[in-house]
């Protein structure tokens, strides 16, 4: 697992295989993470994914 910069991960989020959480990106509680996080998005769920991207922070 490799965070960039400003990426949060939440509590119990598992993070599955040689993935990226982007710079600024979120993952959610609980979240199982199979593919890499793209900058500034918040990723949720089993298997997480992303929700949104905030196109202000890119």
């Amino acid at each position: 697992m490799l965070v960039i910069s400003s990426g949060n991960t939440g509590i119990c989020s598992t993070m599955l295989g040689p993935v990226t959480i982007g710079d600024g990106a979120k993952v959610g509680a609980g979240a199982v993470v199979l593919e890499n996080v793209p900058p500034s998005a918040a990723a949720v769920g089993v298997s997480a994914e992303t929700l949104r991207v905030n196109p202000n922070c890119l």
